[in-house]
Order: structure tokens, then sequence, then C-alpha cells
């Protein structure tokens, strides 16, 4: 008889200091609010790195040691946010800039995920990584032209220091983070 091997689903991500998570979650609310659109408001407030993946529960530990490794070589940088944009007709996103260091950061997190812990092309998906915090998405669709026209012309700049990724894991109900994994200082 054969086991079944428990699989857990898991994404890497940058969450923002509370300051800006509190400004994003905010127009998250005002967009279920006045459009009911609330979908955005499952996940936390995050730049996905790498996109949700299935691995064994029993590679959990693996794969916070190879998390660490990575970001132990990592320095803090800082992320500067610069409005809003879109992906038509489905998702509409507080829009921080593609620095070379952001971009840097993923480019060098896939790598090393397909070097140390055999990520596959197909888990990887992404084909140009596009920095987002989603603020509208999956429910939006029927309401896109209005809540696009309403954010299109806003203006929201911030930034923030990044000092380090974190490991989320889904319970079966929400994401949890498994473990913040600190750039070196």
């Amino acid at each position: 008889m054969e086991s079944k091997v428990s699989h857990q689903l898991y994404f890497i991500a940058i969450l923002p200091p509370k300051r800006v998570y509190t400004k994003i979650r905010e127009l998250q609310y005002e967009i279920k609010k006045r459009y009911g659109c609330k979908q955005a408001l499952r996940p936390p407030v995050h730049i996905t790195l790498q996109v949700p993946f299935k691995r064994p529960a029993s590679d959990e530990a693996r794969l916070i040691n190879q998390l660490e490794c990575f970001a132990s070589k990592r320095s803090y940088f800082n992320v500067i946010i610069d409005g809003f944009g879109t992906f038509e007709p489905h998702t509409i996103f507080v829009k921080p800039e593609s620095t070379d260091e952001l971009m840097g950061l993923q480019s060098d997190l896939i790598s090393h995920l397909k070097a140390e812990l055999s990520f596959t092309q197909k888990e990887i998906v992404y084909s140009h990584f596009n920095p987002h915090f989603t603020i509208a998405y999956r429910d939006l669709k029927p309401k896109y032209q209005e809540v696009w026209s309403d954010f299109r012309n806003r203006e929201y700049k911030d930034e923030f220091e990044v000092h380090d990724i974190c490991l989320l894991k889904h319970n079966y109900k929400f994401w949890e983070i498994v473990r913040t994994l600190p750039f070196k200082s």
C-alpha cells in the first residue's frame, strides 16, 4: 500500500513595513466598500517573488535552510512606490519601481531555487517579473473599468527599506508566515 505524501502550498514574498502595509490594506478596503471587490483582502499585502508552489511537508526544514542561506547573502535596498498599475482586465495594483535591486533579488532567488531546490520552470511560472502589490483581482473583472478609472490617475508615492523576504504557507484557511528570512546586516 502506497503512503500518501502530505504536500503544503508555499510562496515567497516581500512584506512591506506596517506603515506601508496599512496604507495598501486601506486601499483594498476602500475598493471593497465602494465596488464590492474583496478578494485582494485574503492574502497579506505583499510583492510575490515566487508564485505558490507545492512541496512535501517533510521538505519544509530544507526549504527554510536554503532560503536562509540565500537571504544571508543579500543586502538591504529601497523599494520606491510610484502610483498604480494594471493587468487588464483582471488586476489593479500599487506599483513599485522595477529597480535593479528588486529585479535582481527576484532573478537571483529563482536561480537559487532552481539550483538548490530543483524547482522546475513550470513551478517558476514567471516569464517576466512585474513587481506589484495587488489591491483588486479575481472578483474585479465586472467592475474593472470603473475601478481603474478611479485609480489610474491617483497619486501614491512612498518608499521603504527591504531587510528580508518571507516564506508563507497556506494553512487551508489563510496564508501565514512560516519564517522571515533576514538579509545580512
